[in-house]
């Protein structure tokens, strides 16, 4: 800790030295098989003992078992649904604004080639699983909270805010109880 200065140093000089010199032999993260070997391993033990596992530091944030752009596709199929089930004009106009908003996320997530290997590899995965992704970020942080029956993936912006934003949260008990069921 007393000379983290110069790690800190070195890894600025490397992350600007790194594309000039073309330094870069380490795979994405987001994209390393190591990762998604980790990520199935991890699920598959937390599965096994029927108990919700919370890790870190993967790169790719997971909720509940679930990606990000799984989450996205699951929302397009409520919104599709909601569409067609609606025949309040206004209330269609609002759903249809939504879908094309959930549309760009997912297809950005696709453009950024983020698109994660489903944990479970047939079915609905059993919400076991929880990651904070790469937890840091240049303008704020991920995190997992867990207060009052309710458990959570936010982000806390690194301008001062007094509540962190709600990425993703669902009913602890819930989660305990479908992992229980199964």
């Amino acid at each position: 800790d007393k000379a983290s200065w110069s790690s800190r140093f070195f890894v600025r000089i490397y992350k600007k030295l790194e594309p000039v010199i073309k330094l870069d032999t380490h795979p994405d993260a987001t994209k390393s098989q190591i990762t998604k070997d980790y990520e199935k391993i991890l699920y598959g033990w937390a599965k096994d003992n029927k108990i919700i596992l919370i890790c870190g530091h993967s790169h790719r944030a997971i909720f509940a078992s679930l990606s990000y752009i799984q989450r996205l596709e699951i929302e397009i199929g409520n919104l599709q649904k909601k569409i067609l089930e609606t025949t309040d004009a206004g209330l269609k106009k609002q759903l249809l604004k939504e879908l094309e908003y959930v549309f760009r996320e997912k297809l950005d997530e696709e453009n950024k080639h983020r698109e994660i290997t489903p944990v479970e590899s047939s079915g609905y995965p059993l919400p076991c699983y929880f990651n904070t992704g790469c937890a840091l970020y240049s303008d704020g942080l991920t995190a997992i909270e867990i207060a009052d029956d309710v458990i959570k993936l936010v982000r806390w912006p690194r301008q001062a805010v007094t509540a962190p934003i709600e990425l993703k949260k669902g009913k602890l008990s819930d989660f305990l109880s479908a992992i229980e069921g199964a």
